[in-house]
């Protein structure tokens, strides 16, 4: 064998171990991702389009529903998610009027429609925790046609966060968690390095 080939056989042997070990690493994220997911509720609201104008009601839509549904939570203190979500289905017809309303006030001539699906999501780091991606439970606001890019936090337990900068995640959240995960699992979601990191001294194009 030259050393040429010998090289394509080094390189494809490397590529090939690199996928493995990806797909292991999704496989693990999303399995942590099942498990986790039942004790999340996800915010999920998309654009009509990608312009300054829609964008920037998306952003208005977002804080709206945040405040309608973190004034109810003031008040009903829930302790299951399910409770956010009995709430939210039972009120769905008002939230999505408010939010017409918000944007026909504001020269909007398109509508909201609002339900809770479930979603496929990438990890995200909030504060000092990071959601591995996966499905979860999603309250999904679609605004017009939602051929816009869209914003994503996590409803319920409370880890929005309308600043772009890292916060922490608020310690009765993380109590929360801790009280409906096992050990493992909470480390997992508080430990943000990567599950791995490969370079390829011998092939430096090929670094990340």
């Amino acid at each position: 064998m030259s050393l040429r080939e010998e090289i394509f056989t080094g390189l494809a042997a490397l590529l090939a171990a690199l996928l493995i070990a990806t797909g292991q690493v999704r496989l693990n994220q999303e399995s942590l991702a099942d498990r986790v997911a039942p004790q999340v509720l996800r915010l999920h609201v998309l654009a009509n389009s990608d312009s300054v104008s829609d964008q920037g009601a998306m952003l208005e839509v977002r804080s709206l529903v945040l405040e309608l549904i973190r004034k109810w939570s003031d008040e009903a203190q829930p302790t299951e998610k399910s409770e956010v979500v009995a709430h939210i289905e039972r009120q769905k017809a008002a939230l999505t009027g408010e939010i017409d309303t918000f944007l026909k006030e504001r020269g909007f001539s398109y509508h909201a429609d609002m339900e809770i699906t479930d979603s496929y999501f990438p990890p995200r780091q909030y504060g000092n925790i990071v959601l591995p991606q996966g499905s979860y439970d999603a309250v999904r606001i679609v605004l017009g046609k939602g051929d816009g890019h869209n914003w994503w936090c996590v409803l319920y337990p409370g880890f929005c966060f309308v600043k772009e900068a890292c916060e922490a995640v608020p310690e009765e959240t993380l109590a929360y968690l801790r009280e409906h995960l096992n050990r493992d699992d909470c480390l997992a979601l508080l430990d943000r390095r990567p599950d791995f990191t490969i370079r390829f001294r011998l092939f430096p194009f090929l670094n990340p």
